[in-house]
């Protein structure tokens, strides 16, 4: 069958089965594992790095298992987020299908031309679709994070077979931050077909697409170009920053994820790279603000003018979800470094957070509580865009892009089988 081999089919099948893995693992291998058993594993992780735990000065095993201990409501808040991926699965997995293919499917079958490619949706319904489930990227990549935070904690590590506790405590960490930056540079594209989608209605005007003889065809393709580039300047600036960042971030942590392979924690490239991934994300930081400061003004302008509220509804309610997984993915971290151990952060704001000392993190801990509030984000996310998209009508909205009956009578033959793809 044809919708089998659609992207949003295998996408989606894809993303169910990496959840469904996550989830077993973490309640399978993780969060039942009995207190002997990781006693038992972290005692063997200490005989084996304890001249290496000397360094941190970790002397007894009593002192190494409470730095891995993670108290109660930690564990507990972790467990719930969880949780929330089998519900981020049903909720978009229902509401791409409900609302979007499926009525897709059907009005394409009503097209003469359509109706051979029905389960193929036009470029706008693909990037609706696109912003819906990419929540499912980040779900995913959140659950695999705290499966390596969880391996750190249990002792049950892969790392922990080849490197002693510092190296592989590292590796796991950079691997964890990995799947966190992979999960925020895909929600940077959920912000592209966010833009892609208003752009277009702009672009599919009637005093744009209305001329027919040369001069005012080309005059309408510049005011296309002007529109989509210069009208959306904001989020196009803002997309390519947070992309370059995101995939900076990656880089860096692949790098060092071979330098700490090869070498240690201590070697001064590592503690080199480290220092530049410290700066960048300090002179980055600053300058995000602004940017996402800047895309929103720009996109609420942009976005207040009838011809997109005619087809959307409230369109900045739409724009709600994406920008909360993005904040989240930013000030999230932020926020628990205040609280982490050791941290840049932790060590300016300890003045403020002593009155609350009760709060304070070790690194396993801040990672652990940090992963669980990114997927319990990432649910909430996904609830305020089924309840911000439902109202959208794929043919009220003008998102179908089908050639009319009339106009596909007077196709050729070998037009009529080839235009349907271009519009995609």
């Amino acid at each position: 069958m044809a919708v089998l081999v659609q992207w949003y089919t295998i996408f989606s099948f894809g993303m169910v089965i990496f959840i469904l893995y996550s989830s077993i693992e973490y309640f399978a291998v993780y969060a039942f594992l009995s207190d002997a058993v990781t006693e038992s594993n972290l005692r063997k992780v200490y005989d084996e790095s304890f001249d290496d735990l000397l360094i941190l000065n970790i002397t007894t095993f009593g002192e190494f298992r409470e730095l891995l201990r993670v108290p109660v409501w930690i564990h507990a808040v972790n467990a719930c987020s969880q949780l929330a991926g089998a519900a981020v699965v049903c909720i978009v997995v229902y509401q791409i299908w409900a609302f979007m293919i499926i009525p897709s499917y059907k009005a394409a079958q009503q097209n003469a031309v359509w109706k051979n490619h029905a389960w193929h949706p036009p470029k706008r319904v693909n990037w609706i679709l696109w912003i819906l489930v990419l929540p499912m990227v980040f779900c995913v990549e959140t659950m695999r994070a705290n499966a390596k935070v969880w391996g750190v904690i249990t002792g049950k590590a892969p790392e922990f077979f080849f490197f002693k506790f510092s190296e592989a405590e590292k590796l796991e960490f950079l691997y964890a931050r990995e799947d966190l930056e992979i999960a925020s540079l895909m929600q940077f594209t959920a912000i592209y077909a966010f833009t892609r989608l208003v752009s277009s209605l702009f672009e599919n005007t009637a005093i744009i697409k209305g001329h027919l003889d040369d001069g005012m065809a080309k005059l309408a393709l510049e005011y296309k170009r002007l529109i989509r580039l210069g009208g959306f300047l904001g989020p196009w600036i803002y997309i390519a920053a947070g992309c370059l960042r995101a995939t900076v971030t990656i880089v860096l942590a692949v790098i060092l994820q071979f330098k700490v392979r090869k070498s240690n924690v201590v070697d001064p490239t590592v503690l080199f790279i480290e220092n530049v991934e410290e700066a960048f994300k300090g002179v980055t930081s600053t300058a995000f603000v602004l940017l996402t400061v800047l895309s929103v003004v720009n996109m609420v302008t942009m976005t207040r003018t009838f011809i997109i509220t005619d087809k959307l509804g409230d369109v900045n309610k739409k724009f709600i979800g994406a920008r909360v997984m993005l904040n989240c993915s930013e000030i999230v971290p932020k926020v628990v470094e205040a609280f982490e151990l050791g941290t840049p952060l932790y060590t300016q704001l300890l003045p403020v957070t002593n009155y609350v000392s009760c709060l304070h993190l070790n690194k396993a801990q801040a990672e652990m509580l940090k992963v669980a509030i990114l997927n319990t984000a990432c649910l909430a996310t996904v609830i305020m865009n089924y309840f911000f998209w439902k109202d959208v009508d794929v043919e009220d909205a003008g998102l179908l892009e089908f050639p009319s009956n009339e106009q596909a009578q007077n196709m050729p033959d070998e037009q009529e089988v080839h235009d349907p793809l271009l519009c995609a």
